[in-house]
Formats: C-alpha cells, structure tokens, sequence
C-alpha cells in the first residue's frame, strides 16, 4: 500500500529555490569567465599580428631606404669615376704637352752642345764615370743603327765586331797559342774542337778559337816529327833478361827553345826582372812516372814558372832514371843542353844573343844522380857539403860552420880510391856532373818536396801517434813502430794459447789416468801385452789400454832412489808439468808414493792434481781472454779504426785534404791546404790538450810560411828576415828533436 505524500516544509523550498539560483548564476559566472579568457586570447592574438605587421611595415621601409641609398651611392660613384677618369686624362694630356715641349727644348739644347763639345769630347778610356759612359754607348748605338739602315742589325754588328778584331780594335779570339794550350787542357780531339766551334756558330755566338788548320799548323810546329826522333834499342838488363827500351829525344833543343821564347816574347810574356837580369832561365830536371823517365826543361822568365806550359820535354824513354840510363840513351839531348850557352831572340826589333843561365831542379834523387852523389840516406848525404846524417837534431846548432863541397872535390871524391863508400864521401867512383854547364850553387832542390817529408815525418806522423795514444785503451804500451806494437801484443796472446792448450793436455791425461784407476776399483781393465811389463806397482796404469788416449804421458820408467824398484813414472804420481819435465833428467832424484813424503794413493793423488790442474786451466783461460781483449783494442789504435784517429781524418778531409790509404801521406797541394794556420787550429782541436799541441801548431805554421816565401824570385831583405825567423821558429817547436834528421 502506497504511502502518501507529505507535504514539503516552506523553509525547504526555500532552500532548494536559492540553491538552484546560485547554481545558475555560477554556471553564467564560469560561461562569462570561460566567455572573457577567449576574449583575451583573441586580443592577445590580434596585438601579435598587429606587433609583426608593424614590423614588416618597418622592414620594408628600411629597405626601400637603403636600395634608395645604394642607387644613390652607385650614382655617385660612377659620377666620380667619370670625374676622375677625364681628370686623369687632362693630367696626362698637360704631362705629356710638357714632356713633348721638355724633349724639344732638350733636344735642341743637346745638339747645341753637341756642336759645342764635338771640338772638345774626352777620350773614352779617361772616363770613370758609369752614366757618362752608358751615355757615350748609348750615343754609338744610335749612330750604328742609323748606319745600319734599321731593321735587324744583329747581323750587321756581328761583321762590325769581326771587322774591329781584323784591324786590331778588339780582342776576341784566342791566339793559335793560347788555342793550342786550351785544346791540349781540355783534351779535346779534333772532331770535338769543330763540335765547338760548330756551338758557337749555331747559337749566334762570336766564335773565339781559330781555324782547324791554324791548329794543325801548331801542332806540326810543336809536335812534329820532324823535330822528335824516336828509336828503340835492345838491352840485357842485370837479371839477364831481354829489355825493349823506345828512346824518344828532340831532335834540336836550341831551335825549339828559341820558336817558344819567341811566343812569349810576341803575346808579351816574357819577364826580364831584378833577378834574370838580362838573361835567360831554363831550368832542367826530370822524373820517372810509371814506366817512363821524361827530361824536360822549364822557361824561368815568365809570371809562373811552375806552370805546365812553360815545360819543355826533350827526352823520354822506358827505364829507371839513372844517371847511367840517362847519359847513354839522352846522350844527344844532353850534349845540346851542355852546348846551350845563348840564343838568338828579336827584341824591339833587333836580333840579339841572350846568355842562358841553367839550372838543375828537381826531387833530389834526381839531383843526386846527376851530381854522381848515392843520396840523401848515405852517410855524407847531403849534397852541398860533408855533413854527416847521423846526427840527432838536438845535437846539432843552426849556423854551425861546416866543409863545403865544390864541382872539384866533386871530381877528386870520384877519382878517390877508398874501398868503402865513406871514403870517398859518398860519391860514386868514375862519376860527373851530367850537366855539366850547371855549377854546384845553381843545383836547387824542390822546397814542396822538403817541406812535404818535414810537414809528414815531424808533423802529420806525429799528430797520428798521438791520436793512436788516445785511441788506445788497452792499457798495452805502444812500440816505436805498429809492426812492433802488433807482434809484441801478438806473442803475449799465443803465450797465453800455448799454456792453456799445454794445460788441456795435461788435465786429458790426468783424466785418463782416473779413468783407468777407476777401471781397476770395478775390475773393467783392458789389458795391453807389453807395456805394463817392469812396473813395480801394484795398480800399474799401462795394465788398460786406456792408458793410450793420454797427450801428454807416456811409457817412460824411472827408478826409487830409496827403495830402488822400477816404476812407470805416472805409476807413482809423477802428473804435475813440471815433475814430468825432470823425467828426463838422470841427475833427479825420484822417490815412489810409498817412499816419498806424499804418503797417499795414486787415485787420491790423480783426484787432487786434476782439481789444480782444472782450476789452473780456468785461469789461463781467463788471462787468455784478458790478452785477446787487449790486443783487440791495442788493434783498434794500430790500425786506425779509433775513434780520435777518424775525426782527425774527418778534420782533414773537410779541409780538402785526403791521405793515401796505401802510403799514409799527402799529395803537394793537399799538404798546403794542412799549413794553413787556420787549418792547423781546426784539425789540431781534434786531439786532447797537452803541453806538446801549441809546439806541433807553431811547427807547422812556420814551415807552412816558408813554402810561401820558396818563389822563383828574387828576396827582399825584408822577406830574407821573415825567412830566417820562420826557420829559427821551426826549429825551436820541432816535435821530435831525438830523431835524426831523415829519421
């Protein structure tokens, strides 16, 4: 059953009325919220857009201001550029009005003073000034090119030159002389001389060298056989062999001298000084390289005399240069040399009589063969006076008197009968001077040559041993010569080889004489037939065949002297070298184990001489090793290969200067290279300070210095004094005053 329905309470309705109103105006409070924040999005929005249009408004405004000022600035600038460019033009146009009224001014001021100087114009070879002569050229080129009808005129100035050279104006070819020298230095044939000649002609070039027939005039001047004799006799020589000798001699020494004065003469070479005076000097000397002997003479009135083209061969052949050889197969050469007293020259036009002076140069084997003298190493070796040299440099006083030796005690010293060579102060029985218009004060030895043996024998020998004593550092003392050194370090090795090879043996046959004692303990022998046959000892060791391995010991017996019993000397005891040794000695007592004081087995002697002999092997073997080492070292010094030696070699290398590995010297020009004082310091820095350096530095400087002043030329008093001064220097600073003086 239904229950009814009650009535509401006004105050309820109340509520619920007011309620629901609230509810409504909330609901139109959120709509006008929600209503109002769109609103502001919206306008929030239209500011933005507003805000970029602004923006671009102004961009654009921007642009348009600038494209504005940059057509604006284009204009301009084309305005100016076109400003410029007309002024410009109207500068170039006033200059060049200018220079056009300058040049017309000028030119006519310069041929007014050109018509005024033309009375009065300097001669060229006055002017010092560049510009004036660049100016004076330039002037020249004008007039030739006018002369030359313009166009190319290199053709035109060619002839020009060769016609300047036809009448003397200009030097441009070489003399058939100064050709014929060129072609002979460079070693050209004649294929390559026309190659050349053809370069030039090729290239346009002026061509310097003469004609090929000018050359072969030369050569039929200088070469021909017409003037060379060439023969080949047959001789036995002192071993009694069949020798071929080819002889080839000028056939007139006096006609070939007078065609070379003569040249020297015309190209104006030839030298009439303070010291020739008015005569001629030739100077003759000769030397064998390879197989030939050449005699040659050398023209002394020129600049440089030691200068390939003023040597004269006149005789040459395949032999060694003994006076002997050179007398019998030069013997028409020499003969013309001995008559040569003058020749006949034109001079300022005038045909004169030249005296001649001779003079013998040379190495001084050379010169001592031709003086009939037997050399420097004889015991009167020197050449101009009866010195012995044998004595000690420090013995002997510069400026001591001694007796000098004349072309006549030349001739009696060669007369002399004395049986020893001494005797006859070293000159050679039945000998003359070859040459003989060449008196003993005009014989002039080679300095370079005196100097190269002084700078290597008491300068570059010394400075090697002295980087050997550095080099050294086996703690072995070094020899006077390496050969020495090595054999001595040599024999102390194979000392040391032979006692530890000596003990070995020793030690394989103690131990072989253990083997067979040990054989006895186990009952292993191998017995022998014979050899243990009179032996007194109980375990008699030559019972075992094994007995036969041992180096060193054999068979032999000896006998008790106190016992009197027959023993094998290994039997009883006798191991040691030097027991061993006495073995053979009938006047040694021996005594057996049982008799001796030793009082002990052979086994237990066997075992304690093996022990010594093992541990006295092992030091053989170590002093062994100690002497090898030593005498690697010592070799390492002896033969160069150290490290002071190679810088030192180094030093002089850099300085152009390279020693023959054969010989262990230099060559002439490599030995002045090593004078130089500068060069003395450098290679000299090499080696460590010691009180002896500063004396090898001043050696050196001073015979370097005398070199210098060794010229074909006559002295000054001043260089006189100089000289004298050097020779005292070297003197005093000398390395090695205990040597002798050819050592």
């Amino acid at each position: 059953m239904c229950e009814p329905i009650r009535p509401v309470p006004l105050q309820a309705q109340m509520e619920a009325y007011w309620i629901q109103e609230i509810e409504k105006e909330k609901s139109k409070a959120i709509e006008l919220y929600n209503t109002n924040k769109k609103l502001a999005g919206d306008a929030r929005k239209m500011r933005k857009d507003l805000d970029e249009m602004k923006k671009k408004i102004e961009s654009l405004k921007e642009k348009r201001k600038e494209d504005r000022m940059f057509y604006m600035g284009n204009l301009k600038i084309k305005v100016e550029k076109s400003n410029g460019e007309l002024e410009e033009a109207n500068k170039k146009l006033r200059e060049f009005n200018k220079r056009l009224v300058a040049d017309e001014r000028a030119k006519v001021r310069a041929e007014a003073r050109s018509a005024e100087k033309e009375e009065r114009r300097r001669f060229y070879g006055t002017l010092s000034n560049y510009y004036c002569k660049k100016q004076r050229m330039e002037e020249a080129l004008v007039s030739m090119e006018h002369i030359a009808g313009g166009g190319d005129t290199k053709g035109f100035f060619k002839d020009f030159l060769d016609y300047l050279f036809a009448k003397g104006k200009l030097s441009l070819k070489f003399s058939p002389n100064a050709a014929f020298e060129v072609y002979h230095s460079l070693k050209l044939s004649r294929g390559r001389y026309l190659r050349l000649k053809k370069a030039f002609v090729k290239n346009k070039i002026p061509d310097p060298f003469p004609s090929r027939s000018e050359l072969q005039k030369m050569e039929l001047q200088f070469g021909s056989l017409s003037d060379i004799s060439v023969k080949t006799e047959k001789i036995v020589d002192k071993d009694g062999r069949e020798k071929e000798v080819t002889i080839c001699m000028l056939r007139n020494v006096r006609s070939y001298i007078e065609k070379r004065i003569k040249a020297l003469e015309k190209e104006g070479k030839l030298v009439f000084d303070n010291c020739t005076g008015a005569t001629i000097w030739i100077g003759v000397t000769g030397d064998k390289g390879g197989d030939e002997f050449k005699l040659c003479l050398i023209i002394g009135n020129v600049e440089k005399t030691n200068s390939a083209h003023h040597l004269i061969p006149v005789g040459m052949f395949n032999g060694d240069e003994s006076a002997h050889n050179i007398s019998t197969y030069l013997s028409d050469v020499i003969a013309q040399i001995n008559s040569l007293e003058h020749i006949s020259i034109a001079m300022d036009g005038e045909l004169r009589e030249v005296p001649i002076k001779q003079y013998l140069v040379g190495d001084m084997k050379f010169q001592s063969e031709m003086l009939g003298h037997e050399g420097g190493r004889s015991t009167c070796g020197c050449i101009y006076c009866y010195s012995t040299v044998a004595k000690k440099i420090s013995e002997y006083t510069r400026g001591t008197n001694s007796v000098t030796r004349t072309e006549e005690s030349y001739k009696v010293d060669s007369a002399s009968k004395a049986k020893s060579n001494a005797g006859r102060h070293n000159v050679k029985p039945d000998s003359s001077f070859v040459f003989s218009r060449i008196p003993l004060d005009r014989v002039v030895p080679a300095s370079l040559h005196i100097v190269m043996g002084l700078a290597q024998h008491y300068g570059f020998d010394y400075i090697l041993d002295l980087a050997k004593i550095e080099d050294n550092t086996s703690g072995v003392p070094l020899e006077k010569s390496d050969k020495k050194t090595e054999r001595k370090a040599k024999s102390a090795v194979q000392v040391w080889e032979n006692n530890v090879e000596k003990l070995e043996k020793y030690l394989q046959s103690a131990g072989c004489v253990k083997t067979v004692l040990d054989n006895f303990a186990q009952k292993r022998i191998t017995p022998l037939t014979k050899e243990g046959e009179g032996c007194a000892a109980q375990k008699c060791v030559f019972l075992d065949k094994h007995i036969k391995q041992a180096a060193i010991y054999d068979a032999r017996k000896v006998e008790c002297s106190e016992c009197f019993e027959t023993f094998h000397a290994i039997c009883s005891g006798v191991l040691e070298e030097d027991q061993w040794l006495l073995t053979n000695d009938p006047e040694w007592d021996f005594f057996c184990l049982t008799c001796s004081s030793k009082a002990t087995s052979i086994g237990k002697w066997c075992s304690k001489v093996i022990e010594d002999l093992k541990k006295e092997t092992e030091e053989a073997k170590e002093r062994l090793k100690e002497k090898i080492e030593e005498y690697n070292l010592l070799m390492v010094a002896v033969n160069g290969m150290g490290p002071v030696r190679k810088s030192l070699e180094k030093a002089w290398k850099d300085l152009g200067a390279d020693m023959s590995a054969w010989t262990q010297t230099f060559t002439g020009n490599h030995v002045l290279k090593l004078l130089d004082e500068d060069a003395i310091d450098k290679y000299l820095a090499v080696l460590a300070p010691s009180s002896i350096i500063p004396h090898v530095k001043q050696y050196l400087v001073a015979i370097g210095k005398i070199q210098k002043m060794c010229v074909a030329r006559e002295m000054s008093a001043v260089e006189k004094e100089e000289l004298n001064k050097q020779i005292r220097r070297q003197s005093f600073n000398l390395p090695r005053p205990d040597l002798n003086t050819l050592g």
